[in-house]
């Protein structure tokens, strides 16, 4: 397991998504519907689009799950250099 305790920035950032993206083959970006909107949500959806496996409406995902009948939009990815790049 790995525990960051501050916010990773310039080579700390640019290492840290290399590691990522070596030992993971999809990653999940969660959107939680009961939280309102994400400014600039769609233009990120449109940057990542090559990498996009699809998007499901759960409230079950990763190590999360949701009570109260609530549900997230969860964005399913291929970690592959278009998304890399991206992010």
């Amino acid at each position: 397991m790995l525990s960051i305790e501050r916010n990773p920035k310039n080579r700390v950032y640019l290492e840290l998504i290399d590691l990522c993206f070596d030992v993971c083959d999809e990653f999940h970006l969660v959107v939680r519907t009961d939280m309102g909107s994400i400014q600039g949500l769609q233009e990120i959806i449109s940057k990542l689009k090559a990498s996009l496996i699809e998007m499901r409406c759960e409230s079950t995902w990763a190590s999360t799950t949701l009570g109260d009948d609530q549900t997230a939009n969860v964005y399913y990815f291929h970690a592959d250099e278009n998304a890399k790049k991206k992010i």
